[in-house]
C-alpha cells in the first residue's frame, strides 16, 4: 500500500519535471507530415497511425508526446521560408529540432551522404530567420519503434525519436552523423559555396 502511494508520487514528480523542462525540439502544430492517408497536420496524429519515412516505408506511431510552448518561455523559433530546403510553405522549427540534409559529397564527411543538423544552425542563412512565439503553440513529438526521418511540408526531412529514447533528447543517430551548431554551420557554408559554383 505505501509503495503504491510512493510510486504515484514519483510519477507526479517526473511528469512535473518534464513539463517544466525547456521545449527545444519537437514538431510545431500546423506542420504537415506525409502519412498513409495523405498529408496531415502533426497534431492530428495518434498512436497506430502510419507515417511515411525516408527509407520508403510506413512507420507506425507508437507514442505521441505533447507539450505547450508559451510566449513567456522566450523560446526562439527558426522559420524556413517556402522554397528553401524543399519546403512547400513556411516551416517553423524549434532550435533543437534536427533535420536531415544532403551533404552533397562534402569532403569533411566523405562517407556520409546525409547529416543531421539542429535547426538553430539555419538562423540567418538562405532567408531563414529567428522569431519568437507570440501565442501558445502545441509541440508534438511522434515516436516510433526506432528513430525515423519523416517528410514535413513536402520536402523537409525531420528527425523523430524512437520510443525508447523519448521526446526532448538530442538524437544519437545510428544511421547519420549528428552535427553540433558550429559543425552544421561549417557544413552549410561549404554546401552553399558548392551550390553557388
Amino acid at each position: 500500500m505505501f509503495m503504491k502511494d510512493f510510486t504515484r508520487a514519483a510519477h507526479a514528480v517526473i511528469a512535473a519535471d518534464l513539463l517544466a523542462a525547456p521545449v527545444t525540439s519537437g514538431i510545431l502544430a500546423g506542420t504537415l507530415l506525409e502519412t498513409a492517408t495523405g498529408w496531415r497536420c502533426v497534431e492530428t496524429l495518434r498512436m497506430g497511425d502510419l507515417v511515411q519515412s525516408l527509407d520508403g516505408g510506413l512507420a507506425k506511431v507508437l507514442g505521441v508526446d505533447r507539450r505547450t510552448l508559451r510566449p513567456d518561455m522566450g523560446q526562439a523559433l527558426i522559420t524556413i521560408p517556402g522554397g528553401v530546403y524543399d519546403a512547400c510553405s513556411d516551416l517553423q522549427l524549434l532550435p533543437g529540432q534536427h533535420l536531415l540534409i544532403d551533404t552533397l559529397g562534402d569532403t569533411a564527411l566523405p562517407d556520409d551522404a546525409f547529416a543531421l543538423i539542429p535547426a538553430l544552425a539555419l538562423d540567418g542563412r538562405t532567408g531563414c530567420t529567428r522569431r519568437y512565439a507570440l501565442r501558445e503553440i502545441e509541440v508534438i513529438t511522434p515516436m516510433f519503434a526506432t528513430e525515423e526521418i519523416v517528410w514535413a511540408n513536402s520536402g523537409v526531412l525531420i528527425h523523430c525519436p524512437g520510443i525508447a529514447t523519448g521526446a526532448g533528447v538530442r538524437p544519437a543517430s545510428d544511421f547519420f552523423p549528428r552535427l553540433d551548431v558550429p559543425g552544421a554551420r561549417a557544413l552549410l557554408t561549404r554546401r552553399e559555396a558548392l551550390l553557388a559554383a
